[in-house]
Formats: structure tokens, C-alpha cells, sequence
């Protein structure tokens, strides 16, 4: 997916980090029920972590954590909320950009599979203890690590794709311009990557750039 930009390249590395240490985390929570609420940002800043927002409607989660700066580490949601569940809202936060480890909270099981956005969130039963929640929450950064770690690799594989097809295209073009070869069109391309230096990507994308200039359909 093209959503998953450069500056997110070390973010494996960095969770990686924060669960070997303990490091604090920034963590936004949400409950339609304000007691249970308070109770678990008692709970979690009794634990070491920092409350970044506290919502009591999925609606108020999506605006909080997407105006968060800096942005939140962690989602704690309960699943059932009115208007807008927990589910519901990870999804609108990751669509719009924000894509962000979550945990569930419900004292339903079948939340266990649900997913938001293509992510499945972890799961914590209602009612659990302190040991529980710290084990969630372990386990909800190392299933975001891998999760993002997966969607980077497809981006790069997507981006090795589209890079070929464009060098191959370029190829076609310098081909039928000039009556060359393929050994010598690819030759070609890549001593004008060097001249530009630059790689056979980027000059192929300014051939094909060119190509459409001279076509004599797009003038």
C-alpha cells in the first residue's frame, strides 16, 4: 500500500526496542463507561505508561488520536460503544492515516478475530488483572510490528514492479526511436541513469516523460 511512507521505515526497529526495555508508552483510551475508564488510566500510569487522551465514544477516540502530536503508541478501546464501536473506530484511524497498535476490550470472545482496516487488534477480556493487561499490550506492539513489517515488504515488492515495468517501457521507446537492440536500449538507459546520477527507474521514468512530450497524440 502506498500509505506506508519512508518516514515509518524504522518503526519494526522501534517497537522492537520499546518491548525489550519496558520503554513508557503514550496510550489513548476509550469507554462509553467513565468509571471503567479512570480505573484503567490508573491502572496503566500505576504501570509507568502516560494517558495521552481519554474518550468515551468511538467518534471522540478517531478525533483525539488523530490530533495527537506526537501520536499515540497504543489504542485501548472497549468494543462496544454507541454510535461508534472500538473496531469501527481503529479502522477510521487507520484509514485516515494513522495506523496505530490497538488492543479490544470486551467480554466477548468473538472480538478475538475481528479486524479493522486489514489489522487484527489484540484482545483483552474485560476484567482482567494488571499481569494480563501488561501481556496484551507486549503482544499487541509485536503483532503491529509485524503487521507493518509485512505491509512494508509488499510496498516494496509493489514499487520493485512498477520500477521494471517502467525500465521495460523505456526500452520499448528508446527501441522504436532509434532502431536499437535490447542489449543496446538497456545500455543506453543506464548510461543515462548515470549521467543523471541517478538509478534506471528515474531515467526511465524522464524517457517515458519525454516520449509523451514527442507523441504527437498529447500535443
Amino acid at each position: 500500500m502506498a500509505a506506508w511512507t519512508d518516514a515509518r521505515a524504522g518503526f519494526c526497529r522501534r517497537f522492537c526496542y520499546i518491548i525489550s526495555v519496558g520503554e513508557s508508552l503514550r496510550i489513548s483510551i476509550a469507554d462509553d463507561n467513565k468509571a471503567t475508564a479512570r480505573l484503567l488510566e490508573k491502572l496503566l500510569t500505576a504501570m509507568g505508561h502516560r494517558v495521552a487522551s481519554v474518550a468515551h465514544s468511538g467518534r471522540d477516540l478517531v478525533s483525539q488520536v488523530l490530533g495527537l502530536d506526537p501520536p499515540a503508541s497504543l489504542i485501548i478501546t472497549d468494543a462496544l460503544m454507541p454510535e461508534l464501536g472500538g473496531i469501527e473506530a481503529i479502522g477510521r484511524i487507520w484509514t485516515q492515516g494513522r495506523p496505530t497498535a490497538a488492543i479490544i476490550v470486551s467480554g466477548h470472545e468473538e472480538f478475538k478475530t475481528h479486524e479493522a482496516a486489514g489489522y487484527y487488534p489484540e484482545f483483552l477480556l474485560k476484567g482482567s488483572g494488571k499481569d494480563e493487561l501488561a501481556k496484551r499490550i507486549e503482544l499487541a506492539l509485536e503483532k503491529f510490528a509485524k503487521h507493518r513489517a509485512i505491509c512494508e515488504e509488499r510496498d516494496r515488492a509493489q514499487r520493485r514492479l512498477e520500477e521494471r515495468t517502467q525500465i521495460d517501457r523505456a526500452k520499448g521507446s528508446i527501441i522504436a526511436r532509434v532502431g536499437v537492440g535490447e542489449p543496446e536500449a538497456h545500455s543506453r538507459l543506464q548510461r543515462l541513469a548515470s549521467a543523471m546520477r541517478s538509478d534506471k527507474a528515474e531515467a526511465a521514468r524522464w524517457v517515458l516523460a519525454v516520449e509523451k512530450v514527442l507523441t504527437p497524440e498529447s500535443l
